[in-house]
């Protein structure tokens, strides 16, 4: 059985086709689209009539390409930047009536629990519990698990878009905006620091987005490449807290001219960053993990494995 999944998230759009093989993941097709469409819109709870059109662009082209494959099952899913936005209903049915797409609005917890069955198709957890973190434009998702279950999850509506429209006003960032959001961190994520100190995660493990980013970076810095496709890439946290004081000290083009860095992600890495750096500076973690794998992924794992525990959608 073949299986075509859309994850509809704040800044990216992702496709991912595939089927199931030996009880894995096998990846047919993968595409991803820099939307944004939180942008101009979501912090005053709306999408913008670009940003619709952007996503009924990104959808007609998937409706495209997954009519060229065998699928028996297509889901869809939106999340932080379509379930606060007051004018949601406009896209959820032109999308409907134009390309029968059935968008499901799923919750923060929801979202946090796929993203965890999508890093299980591509990490070893073992049995310590490890910090998952999920970086959006529109909210961040946290999970402290094993391979085995789940000691916490939860979502924040504190995402990469948020952060630049409330927190990044000069470029580069100045030193007292970067004081303001981390005191905004501190008071957001005071129930996250409670559960960090009662499960003592080891490892903090980075889903996609700015992570894969980060790991780009890295990996042309170091001269690896052959480790770019890697799906437990590690990182030292000296390593990465080094490239974060790059973002901070250099402006929009500056940080374009970054080798490794993708010209969509360089207007928001740095405040998606600070959230990184928060979590590396606060806890005591051994090391980053960094995996490509996140909510598409859990997808559509549970939509060809015809789990039981398939989420209710709101």
């Amino acid at each position: 059985m073949r299986a075509a999944v859309i994850d509809m998230g704040t800044n990216t759009f992702n496709l991912l086709i595939g089927e199931l093989y030996e009880n894995s993941l096998r990846t047919l097709y993968s595409e991803r689209v820099f939307v944004k469409i939180g942008k101009g819109g979501i912090s005053n709870g709306k999408l913008t009539e670009k940003a619709i059109l952007r996503a009924k662009s990104a959808l007609e082209k998937y409706s495209s390409t997954i009519s060229r494959f065998n699928t028996k099952e297509v889901r869809v899913t939106a999340t932080s930047a379509i379930r606060s936005a007051s004018n949601a209903s406009i896209l959820l049915s032109q999308v409907k009536n134009e390309l029968g797409f059935e968008i499901a609005v799923i919750n923060g917890k929801q979202e946090a629990e796929l993203i965890y069955k999508g890093v299980k198709t591509a990490i070893d957890l073992g049995k310590h519990p490890s910090l998952i973190a999920d970086i959006g434009g529109g909210s961040v998702e946290f999970i402290i698990a094993n391979k085995d279950k789940i000691f916490w999850r939860d979502s924040y509506e504190i995402g990469a878009q948020r952060l630049f429209d409330r927190f990044h006003n000069n470029d580069p960032i100045t030193t007292n905006e970067q004081h303001h959001l981390q005191s905004y961190l501190e008071s957001e994520l005071e129930d996250l620091s409670q559960q960090i100190y009662k499960h003592q995660p080891q490892m903090l493990i980075g889903c996609a987005g700015t992570f894969s980013t980060i790991k780009a970076i890295h990996c042309l810095q170091k001269g690896t490449l052959d480790l770019i496709s890697k799906t437990d890439y590690p990182m030292e946290i000296p390593a990465y807290l080094a490239i974060h004081e790059e973002l901070l000290s250099k402006n929009l083009k500056e940080r374009k001219a970054i080798p490794g860095m993708l010209e969509e992600r360089a207007d928001m890495i740095v405040v998606a960053s600070c959230i990184v750096s928060f979590l590396l500076e606060n806890y005591a973690f051994r090391g980053i993990k960094i995996t490509s794998a996140a909510l598409k992924d859990g997808l559509l794992w549970e939509t060809l494995n015809h789990t039981d525990d398939k989420l209710d959608f709101l």
